[in-house]
């Protein structure tokens, strides 16, 4: 899944991941 990769990224710059909540 690339998509998480991604999203751990993004999960730094934001408190938590939408995906995740």
């Amino acid at each position: 899944m690339n998509a998480v990769h991604e999203i751990r990224d993004k999960s730094v710059s934001k408190p938590i991941p939408f995906e995740f909540a």
